[in-house]
């Protein structure tokens, strides 16, 4: 009899979606700019784990490709495999315009593409996600990342 561990899925990215939080912070894009700027450990140390509540003029939207792995173990034939698929996450990038040098990018689950129709370029949204984390650009700019993304009302 061949017993097979229940599959364990790794999302190898930015994403990871946090474990459910009862509690979202209103959290402008203006106030997680200067907090990165001012300490970045301070920063994170704020912001890990935390839902934010956010808006923005949409710059960009649609689809990425993330690759999501799984494995099976076969305790009984002492193998394991593991497999690579490539799943589609929707997206916006929103500008805020009292912070001009920061973007925030907001990854929503793959079956929430519904909920982003209607949304164009240039329009004010409103998103709450769970914050991942931030990059920084050569250019002095930085990309704030959501995952878990939801439009907000």
């Amino acid at each position: 009899m061949n017993e097979v561990v229940p599959r364990v899925s790794l999302i190898v990215a930015l994403l990871g979606v946090s474990a459910c939080q009862a509690t979202t912070s209103e959290a402008p894009l203006e106030s997680v700019d200067r907090d990165l700027r001012a300490s970045e450990i301070d920063a994170y140390s704020r912001y890990k784990n935390k839902r934010l509540r956010t808006s923005g003029v949409v710059q960009e939207l649609g689809v990425r490709a993330v690759d999501e792995y799984t494995a099976e173990h076969s305790w009984m034939q002492l193998k394991s495999t593991m497999h690579r698929s490539s799943v589609a996450y929707p997206f916006v990038q929103l500008r805020d315009s009292n912070a001009p040098g920061t973007r925030l990018l907001c990854y929503f689950e793959p079956d929430a593409i519904d909920e982003l129709e209607g949304v164009k370029s240039g329009m004010l949204l409103k998103v709450a996600g769970n914050f991942q984390e931030h990059v920084k650009h050569a250019d002095g700019s930085l990309m704030v990342v959501l995952s878990g993304c939801e439009l907000d009302d």
